[in-house]
């Protein structure tokens, strides 16, 4: 894990963090339009980090928190035929509050401070539109 000496959790204030990067994904017509349900597929070799061990094969519901802090709880559900996860109940609030459209990217991250605590964080990039402050800024000619 990268280690962020020197700054505070932004969760829990702990001085000493480690912040790492569990995937990036750019987000296609389905992840973000709702064809056949709104879902964000999770690559398999990444889903174990977001699912207790005793859930393995099942659902729950994890909170991610993006940048600004603001919670977004999502339904994490595991199909036990062939290992696939997904991101389901809750990702579409996230999309259309975030205002994500295909070709941005989302960016999970697992952060991990004081006595074992770990949360995720989301963070999105905007293709072909600026923000600021993790929100896109919209601007009329």
């Amino acid at each position: 894990m990268a280690a962020t000496a020197g700054h505070a959790c932004p969760n829990c204030m702990y001085r000493d963090y480690a912040r790492e990067v569990v995937f990036k994904k750019r987000l296609s017509p389905g992840d973000v339009q709702g064809r056949g349900g709104y879902k964000l597929y999770i690559p398999k070799p990444h889903a174990a980090r977001f699912c207790s061990p005793a859930n393995i094969n099942g659902s729950e519901v994890i909170t991610f928190c993006d940048v600004q802090m603001q919670s977004w709880p999502m339904g994490f559900r595991t199909i036990s035929t062939d290992g696939r996860a997904y991101l389901g109940a809750g990702w579409i609030k996230f999309v259309r509050k975030k205002q994500l459209r295909a070709g941005d990217t989302v960016i999970f991250y697992e952060v991990r401070c004081g006595q074992g605590t770990r949360f995720f964080m989301i963070a999105v990039s905007y293709k072909d539109r600026l923000q600021l402050l993790g929100a896109p800024i919209n601007y009329t000619n």
